[in-house]
């Protein structure tokens, strides 16, 4: 059970918030305008997360050439200082996969923009 749930929105902004004990922090499905401001996650360390998101999918059933690809992608999404063109399209893929690994993809978004992660 996710601590947050938001379908079919736009412009949500989820700020000063701390998730804990949750299998999912934060659970979206078509929204729009995501903004996380100042938020503290259960898993404070965003490698689990991105560990989590490459175990979904080594084990999806797309091509190995296809993994690295949207692998590579990700990383790329995660460090551009504008993450908001290509975040959808990479949700696009990741929904072929389940939505486990977009709820994963969508933590290291929020993980992003709240500092926990440091783009290079």
């Amino acid at each position: 059970m996710p601590a947050i749930k938001a379908t079919n929105s736009k412009n949500l902004t989820v700020s000063n918030c701390r998730f804990y004990g949750f299998k999912t922090d934060i659970e979206l499905e078509s929204v729009d305008g995501f903004l996380s401001e100042n938020n503290q996650f259960s898993q404070d360390d965003p490698r689990i997360v991105l560990k989590n998101l490459s175990e979904e999918i080594s084990k999806s059933g797309m091509d190995d050439c296809s993994k690295q690809r949207l692998s590579k992608e990700i990383i790329e999404v995660l460090s551009s200082k504008n993450t908001d063109k290509n975040k959808n399209k990479i949700i696009k893929s990741l929904k072929y996969i389940g939505q486990r690994a977009v709820d994963f993809f969508i933590q290291l978004s929020a993980a992003v923009v709240a500092g926990l992660i440091i783009r290079p």
